[in-house]
C-alpha cells in the first residue's frame, strides 16, 4: 500500500512538473527591449502577401533601446531611427528618420520602413523570432535575435 501511495505521489509530481514546463514553453519571453534583431523576411509594401528576403551582406537590423522608447538600425542601405511606444503586445513606431544614401536595391529597405508605419502588435515566438503584425492581423516582418 505504501508503495502505491509513493508511486502515485511521484506520478502526480512528474505530471505537475511536465505541465509547468509546458506552460513555460507556451509563454515565451516577450521582452524585446535592449535586443539586437536581424530581419528574416518582410512583407512587400504592395500588400500582395509576397515576402521579401534580405540579401546576404545587406541584412537589415532592428535595435530596441534598453528603455524601450526608441529603435534604430540598418535598413539595407541607410541607417534609421524612430521613437517607439510599446504596451503589452501593442507597438507603435513614430516618424522614422534615416540617412539618404541611394542604393541599387531599395526593395527591402522600402518594405521595412513601410512595415514600421503599419505595425500594430508584436509577439516573440517560442523559437525566439520577433513577429510584427498589422491591423489586419497579417505578419508583416519577422526578425531573429542576434
Amino acid at each position: 500500500m505504501i508503495y502505491k501511495l509513493i508511486s502515485l505521489t511521484l506520478t502526480f509530481v512528474l505530471v505537475l512538473t511536465a505541465c509547468t514546463s509546458m506552460k513555460k514553453s507556451l509563454h515565451p519571453n516577450t521582452e524585446i527591449k535592449d535586443t539586437h534583431w536581424t530581419l528574416v523576411a518582410v512583407a512587400s509594401p504592395e500588400g500582395n502577401h509576397d515576402l521579401l528576403y534580405p540579401l546576404l551582406g545587406k541584412i537589415p537590423t532592428l535595435d530596441v533601446s534598453a528603455d524601450g522608447k526608441s529603435v534604430s538600425g540598418y535598413a539595407g542601405c541607410n541607417n534609421y531611427s524612430a521613437p517607439v511606444t510599446m504596451k503589452d503586445f501593442s507597438i507603435q513606431f513614430g516618424d522614422v528618420t534615416s540617412t539618404l544614401m541611394a542604393c541599387d536595391q531599395m526593395d527591402i529597405e522600402n518594405a521595412l520602413l513601410s512595415t514600421f508605419q503599419n505595425a500594430k502588435t508584436y509577439t516573440v515566438k517560442e523559437d525566439g523570432r520577433l513577429i510584427l503584425v498589422n491591423e489586419a492581423n497579417n505578419v508583416i516582418a519577422t526578425f531573429i535575435p542576434k
